[in-house]
């Protein structure tokens, strides 16, 4: 296989994981509230902000780890591929988590008690 494409199936392996609707492994456990919204609402938020968070850590870790070739992706499973998705992921979370702010929610229930 060639880089593009072992690249790509990477991508698709996160985008599927987060689109399964679970927990990321790095994301904090803990719920998004906001008392005046539906769960319906809440739903949507969820999945919007979720989405819009997928594809700008995504939009930039291809930029920065393919055609910046910041990364050596001849084999998938290099300590650097694996680092550069770990943050991609972590990324994800922090735009997530400052959608949903925007939004008018808060966190709930993580360890620090909020």
């Amino acid at each position: 296989m060639t880089t593009c494409v072992k690249t790509f199936v990477a991508l698709l392996a996160l985008v599927l994981a987060a689109s399964c609707g679970g927990t990321l492994p790095w994301e904090k456990p803990g719920r998004w509230e906001n008392p005046g919204v539906t769960e319906e609402q809440w739903s949507k938020d969820r999945s919007t902000c979720r989405r819009l968070a997928k594809t700008a850590a995504e939009r930039k870790y291809v930029r920065e780890h393919i055609y910046l070739g910041r990364g050596d992706f001849g084999t998938a499973d290099t300590f650097e591929s694996r680092m550069a998705r770990y943050d991609a992921g972590k990324r994800g979370n922090r735009l997530f988590g400052n959608c949903m702010t925007r939004r008018g929610y808060s966190k709930v229930g993580d360890k620090d008690g909020k």
